[in-house]
């Protein structure tokens, strides 16, 4: 009987061993089954955004970034023949993204909110203050050329304003974090943190004016 056991107990091990290398081979696979989820939830989450009918709509992937000191860019898979074009606006879910700042034949690079050239113009929503959102290649953006006596408070939701810009109105940017005095006396400098994860941006939405 023991001898038994002893037989019985070796062809289990070497059953646990099979199994366990069975389960590292389906790990893999595992994960690839919960990543696909994950961006059929975020590929989701861009189509049901909802835009202008004057606006024409073009999904994308992010295939490459650079995000230093002296710059904070992404690039995309789309380019001029698949629609793409200079200025259109890159959305989340979540909010704005940037714009794009050069359309090649099948990639387009585009300017993300956080980056020093960025400039936006931009509202309070609640109390409809106007000013420009700029990025300083950090994790925040600042609203400049807000009145010193505005109606501004911490907590408060940035909109684009949809003047003379690329971005259509309403947009969401983000929320003000802080509200600080300016270098001018004249103005305020609001600190705002961004709607959008930059890190986490994977697939983005462009808006481009005209039908498609």
């Amino acid at each position: 009987n023991f001898s038994r056991r002893i037989v019985q107990l070796q062809e289990i091990d070497l059953e646990n061993q099979k199994f366990r290398q069975e389960l590292k081979a389906l790990r893999p696979l595992g994960e690839q089954v919960i990543e696909l989820e994950m961006e059929n939830q975020r590929l989701r989450q861009l189509l049901e955004m909802s835009i202008e009918p004057k606006l024409r709509s073009l999904g994308a992937r992010v295939v490459g970034a650079t995000s230093t000191a002296f710059a904070n860019v992404l690039l995309i898979n789309i380019g001029r023949s698949h629609g793409s074009r200079i200025n259109a606006s890159v959305l989340v879910p979540e909010g704005v993204v940037g714009r794009v700042v050069q359309a090649g034949t099948s990639t387009s690079l585009v300017l993300t909110m956080l980056d020093l050239n960025s400039r936006v113009p931009a509202l309070v929503q609640r109390s409809r203050v106007k000013g420009i959102i700029a990025g300083f290649n950090g994790q925040s953006l600042t609203m400049e050329y807000v009145s010193k006596d505005a109606d501004v408070r911490v907590g408060d939701q940035i909109l684009t304003s949809g003047i003379a810009g690329s971005f259509p109105k309403g947009l969401v940017i983000g929320t003000i974090k802080e509200v600080q005095e300016g270098d001018i006396g004249l103005f305020r400098r609001l600190l705002v943190q961004p709607s959008v994860d930059f890190d986490r941006v994977e697939e983005v939405r462009l808006l481009i004016p005209g039908q498609g």
